[in-house]
């Protein structure tokens, strides 16, 4: 899909979800935003990002990246930095590289930092090689394209982009990212279905349904008990090692069936849910708290600055075909409901349909899940919206289940 006219420099979408609604056989698909530069005022600016990996945040040197425009036109190809001095957790092996150059996510280094200089204006791709590496020892990932990178008149920076390991099996990995520094932090959550015939033992007052889970950020560094991976091997929320309590994350445990990998908050992302083998047929419930919108206090931010449509906040999913689905947030086609004691407010919901943009909660897509492969998954996008009564820093809805579960 292409747009463009005498005013604005054309720009293209080439990753489009369409899903077949009920049994009518009608066709629904929301694209998002497609992006456009206007003509007037626009000139060559810098492009950069950084390359991670989707599981760990750890920044990924050498990667094979290109630039393309809206034709479909390589304009600029590069790597990413990999040199010793700056990819110093795992340093390279080799000119060029053997292995996979590597920065711990938490380190301050240009290890995986990518720029194109003096890009022409318009609508461009960045896109990621997954085999940049090679195929024969190292690990390989999924091809990233990240659309909409809108050069106009000043230098774009999207941040941390996620590359995908390669999946195999029945796991699957759900991706949100969105580039910018604005929201600060979106939290993804799941609620999910348990086997036929178990229960769940709860943790953080996350009591209203013990036939479902709930993965989100709950963990001993904000006051919760960890509430990251579930396992339905064992029915509970795995508890990380104590040595891990001031970290935003521990290693996955081997009977994890669904984790929340990561947890971004200063921008950018990736946060990544895993289900992992053993989980079951049901229905998943994904997700997204504007955390930085819902409590801007806690950043020194205004609720003004933390919307929606700052920049383009997606999730994507990926299965052992690749990208199967993926949707970004936009506007609802009905208009957001509130959650009480909270009421329509300008920005969510007192303007109709149109006004969402400083809404809480965004409740994207259900997964439901009917026997194996990708033939027994349906991706539904949802897209509606919720008012929740701002937060004054005590967590009241996001750690409760039955609020993420009922669309």
């Amino acid at each position: 899909m292409a747009e463009g006219d005498a005013t604005y420099y054309p720009a293209t979408k080439r990753n489009i979800t369409v899903q077949e609604k009920g049994t009518t056989g009608a066709i629904q698909t929301n694209i998002g935003t497609l992006n456009v530069a206007a003509i007037a005022g626009a000139s060559a600016q810098t492009v950069s990002a950084k390359v991670v990996d989707a599981d760990d945040g750890w920044q990924l040197g050498y990667a094979e990246v290109k630039l393309i425009d809206y034709a479909g036109a390589t304009v600029a190809t590069g790597r990413s930095v990999e040199t010793a001095a700056n990819c110093t957790t795992i340093p390279p092996v080799g000119g060029p590289p053997t292995n996979i150059p590597k920065a711990k996510f938490d380190l301050v280094s240009t290890c995986g930092d990518i720029s194109f200089a003096a890009v022409p204006p318009g609508t461009y791709t960045i896109q990621v090689t997954g085999d940049s590496w090679g195929t024969t020892s190292n690990q390989r990932y999924n091809r990233l394209d990240v659309e909409s990178v809108v050069v106009y008149n000043a230098a774009v920076s999207k941040g941390r982009i996620p590359l995908v390991r390669l999946l195999t099996g029945q796991d699957i990995k759900i991706v949100l990212s969105w580039g910018a520094l604005e929201p600060r932090d979106p939290d993804m959550h799941m609620v999910g279905t348990l086997p036929s015939g178990q229960a769940l033992t709860n943790v953080n007052g996350d009591t209203c349904n013990t036939n479902q889970f709930h993965i989100w950020a709950g963990r001993p560094n904000v006051g919760f008990a960890w509430q990251q991976q579930y396992s339905s091997k064992t029915r509970t929320y795995i508890q990380g090692n104590a040595a891990y309590n001031t970290a935003n994350y521990f290693p996955l445990d081997p009977s994890t069936t669904a984790a929340l990998v990561q947890d971004a908050n200063s921008g950018y992302g990736p946060e990544a849910i895993n289900l992992i083998s053993g989980y079951t047929d049901g229905t998943y419930w994904v997700s997204v708290i504007n955390w930085g919108g819902w409590y801007p206090g806690a950043y020194g931010v205004t609720k003004a600055s933390q919307r929606w449509d700052v920049t383009q906040v997606g999730l994507k999913v990926y299965d052992a075909d690749g990208l199967v689905f993926e949707m970004t947030a936009a506007q609802p086609a009905t208009t957001p409901s509130q959650l009480a004691p909270a009421t329509a407010i300008a920005g969510c919901g007192l303007g109709g349909a149109t006004d969402w943009n400083e809404c809480e909660l965004w409740q994207a897509f259900k997964i439901t899940v009917a026997g194996g492969g990708s033939a027994g998954r349906q991706f539904t996008p949802v897209n509606t919206y919720q008012n929740w009564q701002d937060s004054t820093g005590a967590s009241v809805y996001d750690l409760n289940k039955c609020y993420l579960n009922t669309f």
